[in-house]
């Protein structure tokens, strides 16, 4: 089952495509990587032995972001955002 975590934009090539957690773990080196709905940087995750799912996370706290842990209900482009 994915979720919104699943996905990430990946800079190849100069464009900004969306790929999977699964495609950028296995990039190397690994491109830049930023969420697709606030823009902010984010880093892929492995799954992990406890359970938790393959996914992306926002590499800082932002709280402006549906697609992050702590979001306060307000969607806002990132501080940091990569364009």
């Amino acid at each position: 089952m994915k979720d919104n975590t699943d996905t990430c934009e990946a800079r190849l090539g100069g464009n900004w495509e969306v790929i999977s957690v699964g495609v950028a773990l296995a990039l190397s080196p690994r491109p830049e990587l930023r969420c697709i709905e606030c823009g902010g940087p984010v880093r892929p995750h492995k799954q992990a032995n406890n359970g938790m799912r393959a996914h992306f996370e926002h590499r800082s706290r932002h709280e402006g972001c549906s697609r992050g842990s702590h979001f306060n209900g307000r969607r806002v482009p990132h501080p940091d955002a990569l364009i």
